[in-house]
């Protein structure tokens, strides 16, 4: 019985090493799966947040379009209030041309850009000095249309004068009646885009 035990212990031992050795190769396969589809649930979480970030980024950007779009008409609006950024001369053939259309001689003194008193990283100042002559009624109409220009106008200096000359105008409402003529010289700043 001693030999049949100890050939049935070194056979149990075997059976026991054998299916220890088989455990260990099973546990350690199914570690390597385990963190193999770990890895991957991972790397698919990181992917959907991606593709959720790219798709809230895609969705943004189509409804940013779409606002610069809609907005495009209004946005050609209020840049109607300020001169081009290279239209400072169509500015001034405009105001010559409402110094002409109000029957005024109209000489430009000065023209200067400096920087805007407000957002000066957007905006220029354009210094504009003009003097005209004519009537009274003309140089005070003109001096009130330069105010209602559809730019953003700062006015720093209006004068308006009588010339002592013994030299007389026509009136622009009746040619019969001369009326003295009047100076008048105004000192404007105008925003221009940059």
């Amino acid at each position: 019985m001693a030999i049949l035990s100890i050939a049935a212990k070194s056979k149990t031992w075997k059976v026991f090493f054998i299916a220890l050795c088989l455990n260990l190769i099973l546990v350690s396969a199914y570690s390597y799966i385990f963190i193999k589809v770990g890895q991957k649930n991972q790397n698919i979480a990181e992917l959907t947040s991606a593709i959720e970030a790219l798709t809230a980024e895609k969705e943004n950007i189509k409804s940013i379009k779409e606002t610069i779009s809609e907005t495009a008409p209004l946005r050609q609006q209020i840049d109607g209030y300020f001169i081009a950024k290279d239209g400072v001369v169509q500015f001034l053939n405009s105001i010559q041309s409402l110094g002409a259309g109000n029957q005024l001689g109209l000489k430009v003194l000065s023209v200067s850009v400096g920087p805007a008193p407000i957002t000066p990283d957007i905006f220029e100042l354009v210094n504009v000095g003009v003097e005209v002559s004519g009537s009274w009624s003309d140089v005070y109409r003109f001096a009130a249309l330069v105010e209602l220009l559809p730019f953003k106008v700062y006015l720093g200096r209006v004068d308006l004068e009588k010339v002592s000359s013994g030299a007389l105008v026509a009136d622009s409402k009746s040619a019969k009646l001369p009326v003295p003529p009047w100076k008048g010289t105004l000192d404007m700043g105008i925003l221009k885009l940059k």
